[in-house]
């Protein structure tokens, strides 16, 4: 069965976001290592691609059959996104 997020440690002095990724100094600088890799700015590229796509999509696809799809999607793809800076941010906040 799957944790529930407040089944998970300290959700408070972690992030509410990224738990596992920001919860003790190893797991952030696993996570610093990750987005410094230029794999990591290959996959924003495809990412921002993508979402691109999704949004150009959800305009001018007038079905609307996969809008809800569609919408998930770029939650998901914006959360992605927004990773490195939620890095950023959560060092400096933690610093």
């Amino acid at each position: 069965m799957a944790k529930r997020r407040k089944d998970l440690p300290n959700p408070i002095q972690g992030s509410v976001r990224w738990p596992r990724q920001f919860d003790n100094p190893a797991a952030v600088e696993r996570s610093q290592s990750l987005v410094d890799s230029p794999a990591w700015a290959e996959m924003e590229a495809e990412w921002a691609d993508q979402e691109a796509d999704l949004l150009s999509r959800l305009r001018h696809d007038r079905s609307h059959v996969h809008d809800d799809f569609y919408r998930g999607q770029l939650a998901t793809l914006e959360m992605m996104l927004g990773f490195r800076k939620d890095l950023a941010d959560w060092k400096a906040d933690h610093r």
